[in-house]
């Protein structure tokens, strides 16, 4: 059976090879460029502009329980503090303000030590609001 498959073009594209939209131009310099559709794929209309109103929720507050927190993590920059909790995956804590910080980072490390079980608050904004340690 002979072998139909062809061999990459190893040659570079010629000069103009990409155009200022960043789609290749029409003649790239590869054998059978003249027949490369260029715009398959490519949307033709742009999206609706999504119109957001004053005070619209942009997720869900949802209330984790009886959860473990397997992992900490935080840097010397100012409210920055990470728990990984166990089925979720990494998530902020909120950083309103250095205490609050500080002590759930100290309650998530407790919990993490001792093996105990926590309820936690995420609110739309992705961040861990509230943290209970059992």
């Amino acid at each position: 059976m002979p072998n139909t498959k062809q061999k990459p073009a190893t040659m570079p594209p010629s000069e103009g090879g990409v155009a200022v939209e960043g789609r290749p131009s029409d003649s790239m310099g590869l054998p059978g460029s003249d027949l490369l559709d260029l715009t398959a794929g490519v949307p033709q209309l742009a999206p609706p502009e999504e119109v957001l109103t004053a005070g619209a929720d942009e997720g869900v507050t949802a209330w984790l329980t009886n959860r473990k927190i397997l992992a900490l993590w935080t840097n010397s920059a100012n409210k920055n503090s990470y728990i990984n909790i166990q089925g979720i995956g990494w998530r902020r804590l909120f950083p309103g303000s250095d205490a609050t910080v500080v002590c759930m980072s100290m309650m998530a490390a407790h919990a993490r030590a001792a093996g105990r079980n926590v309820n936690v608050r995420i609110e739309g904004d992705n961040l861990v609001h509230e943290l209970y340690v059992w």
